[in-house]
């Protein structure tokens, strides 16, 4: 699947990136050959839905303390209530 030249404008301009001409050629090359890849990938029919082999057992999970969990919630940048906080990766968006 090949990629125009402006399709690969459009894309760079999304990204923010500032390209020449002579990269939007390359990158429209590379660009497709990668959607090619993909494409065919897509088309391969057969493979198992999960990625655990038939007979594999997997451990249950298990919750183990820490010895040392003071010391890191201490060290961290920020806690909260007795744990480390971090910024928040997905909110909710009404």
């Amino acid at each position: 699947m090949a990629l125009t030249t402006k399709e690969v404008e459009h894309l760079a301009k999304l990204a923010r990136l500032e390209l020449t001409p002579a990269e939007v050629e390359q990158y429209a090359a590379q660009l497709g050959e990668v959607l090619a890849y993909v494409a065919k990938l897509q088309t391969i029919k057969g493979q198992a839905e999960s990625s655990n082999p038939e007979g594999v057992k997997l451990r249950a999970d298990e919750v183990k303390v820490w010895p040392n969990a003071e010391k890191l919630i201490k060290a961290a940048p920020e806690q909260e209530n007795n744990a480390v906080s971090v910024p928040e990766v997905f909110t909710n968006r009404e």
